[in-house]
């Protein structure tokens, strides 16, 4: 279970929390500090790559942590379409159209459950 409280840590180091918690006594808990005025550390990150590398990397993922790291990796080649095609917008002016109506499961052989 996972309680966030604010406290104040005396000089000495002793903490004295601001706001109660109910808790059945005697109970030992783990203290996380963090400074709200201290910067966000760094990021660790691989040395850039060239595009192929990083989409063959994605392609080799075998995990999701593989394939998230990768997908670290190539963020910075990402692009906007040269044709200035956006997917969004696409999508947003067909919801505008006449025709556009949601799909219905039940048109389609699906009942509800």
């Amino acid at each position: 279970m996972t309680r966030t409280a604010e406290a104040m840590i005396e000089p000495d180091g002793t903490v004295r929390l601001l706001t109660p918690l109910a808790v059945a006594e005697p109970t030992r808990a783990v203290v996380s500090v963090v400074d709200p005025a201290a910067p966000p550390p760094a990021i660790d990150r691989p040395p850039p790559q060239t595009l192929e590398e990083a989409l063959q990397g994605v392609k080799d993922a075998k995990t999701l942590e593989e394939l998230f790291a990768a997908m670290d990796r190539a963020a910075p080649f990402e692009t906007q379409d040269p044709e200035g095609y956006d997917l969004q917008k696409a999508l947003e002016e067909n919801r505008k159209q006449p025709w556009f109506r949601p799909v219905n499961l039940k048109d389609w052989g699906f009942e509800d459950e």
